[in-house]
């Protein structure tokens, strides 16, 4: 019996209130518990990390294990805007680069055309600037292009390589031309990004020797406000014989060396190799931070696709010779292991792995593998939305996720070159 006393008056609870008052605590302690557990079990979670770290040859390396340590988050970002290419009141070509200032308008590079199209937040086109020439302001064979935080516009120039700057307005802002360090060969640039008060890009040069053979050289490197402050990150080089007729995806890749983008404060991250989830870390001044690691087997291409690429490239190589050997060309059975890299205002950075790619929900437009910012796999992102990385670019900067639709063709399925569908759409993350 309860009861609650005051001197001999003696006051009895009721059975309804007693029952009330089991319930009321028995819920409570339940709710307190359940939390508890749910706390308990995140943060143990978080804890059963499988993975190791090592120092080797005196660089951190963060061996991740195939799975994350939290369970994945799901996004379901707002479309702000679409650009259907092919209507009246918007035309352009192919969009092949893609980028965004801080007040969120979109920078769209159109090889066809040779312009830039700037658009803001509502999807409306507010300028177009840059031509093709050889004037100031003007390129031949551009690249793709960027925006610095200045809001000035880069357009790269790959051969002879430099970097066309443009205001918003398309006025001419000079040339970032490449200093001369000696390397043999015509400078070529392939793409480039802009952080930290630098460019940051990809080089390329090759030259032939009389016995023979050819030397690529590449350079992955940023260049400051003048051409002092040129810091190379990754040089990768390669020989191969003049007469060698055979080339693979490989071998491609060994001429395109790097998967690669830059954060905020100048944080550089490359991936150079096919069949291998690494991914290299750098700050701005080049000095390795630590290598990102990830157990990861390599996704198997769907037999028709490999056939449609057997394919294409067979009728790619068809009567072309090289000093009167027939080319030929050898398809991976694999898709490359990673295929973006995006970093984040947060510091974290996603990656677009093949699976990630390919092997995922019809709703969900990419799962990106999230690492923070000292290497660890954290979670993966599921984005719901329209678009597909086997037809489409996707470009991520200031929280904005801009896809260009059809910007490849899906080989599995038949289509005309008049039906295909080109458009723009800019989500917010």
């Amino acid at each position: 019996m309860l009861f609650h006393s005051k001197k001999t008056e003696l006051t009895l609870f009721k059975p309804s209130k007693v029952r009330f008052w089991l319930s009321w605590n028995f819920v409570f302690l339940a709710t307190l518990c359940v939390f508890c557990w749910t706390e308990f079990q995140s943060q143990a979670y978080a804890l059963e990390w499988q993975g190791k770290v090592e120092i080797i040859d005196s660089v951190l390396h963060v061996f991740n294990p195939s799975d994350p340590q939290n369970e994945p988050k799901h996004l379901f970002p707002q479309e702000l805007w679409r650009l259907d290419g092919n209507s009246e009141e918007t035309v352009f070509g192919i969009i092949t680069s893609a980028d965004v200032d801080t007040a969120g308008n979109v920078y769209l590079f159109d090889y066809q055309l040779k312009e830039v199209d700037i658009v803001d937040l509502n999807g409306e086109i507010t300028g177009r600037i840059g031509r093709e020439g050889q004037g100031p302001g003007e390129y031949r064979w551009p690249g793709g292009l960027f925006v610095d935080s200045r809001g000035q516009v880069g357009v790269v120039q790959i051969s002879p390589g430099k970097i066309v700057m443009l205001s918003q307005s398309g006025v001419p802002l000079g040339d970032l031309v490449l200093p001369d360090f000696g390397i043999p060969g015509l400078q070529k640039i392939r793409n480039a990004k802009a952080s930290a008060n630098r460019v940051f890009m990809t080089q390329l040069s090759r030259t032939s020797t009389e016995s023979g053979v050819r030397e690529t050289y590449n350079t992955l490197a940023s260049l400051g406000e003048n051409e002092f402050e040129y810091i190379a990150y990754e040089v990768k080089n390669h020989t191969r014989a003049l007469n060698d007729a055979h080339y693979t995806e490989q071998s491609r890749k060994r001429s395109q060396p790097w998967v690669w983008t830059v954060g905020c404060e100048g944080r550089v991250y490359t991936n150079s190799e096919f069949s291998s989830y690494q991914i290299n870390v750098y700050d701005v001044e080049g000095e390795p931070l630590h290598i990102i690691h990830r157990e990861y087997e390599s996704l198997l291409r769907p037999d028709w696709h490999f056939k449609e690429l057997l394919d294409y490239y067979d009728e790619q190589m068809a009567g072309k010779t090289l000093r009167g050997i027939p080319m030929t060309f050898e398809v991976s059975r694999t898709d490359p292991d990673i295929g973006e890299m995006y970093a984040r205002q947060d510091g974290s950075l996603w990656v677009l792995s093949s699976r990630g790619s390919f092997d995922k929900p019809k709703d969900v437009l990419g799962i990106f593998d999230v690492f923070d910012a000292e290497g660890y796999f954290d979670h993966q992102v599921f984005v719901h939305g329209e678009g597909d990385y086997f037809t489409d670019a996707f470009y991520i900067a200031q929280g904005l996720l801009v896809v260009i639709r059809n910007i490849s063709v899906d080989m599995s399925k038949e289509w005309d070159e008049k039906d295909r569908k080109y458009e723009v759409i800019c989500y917010r993350l």
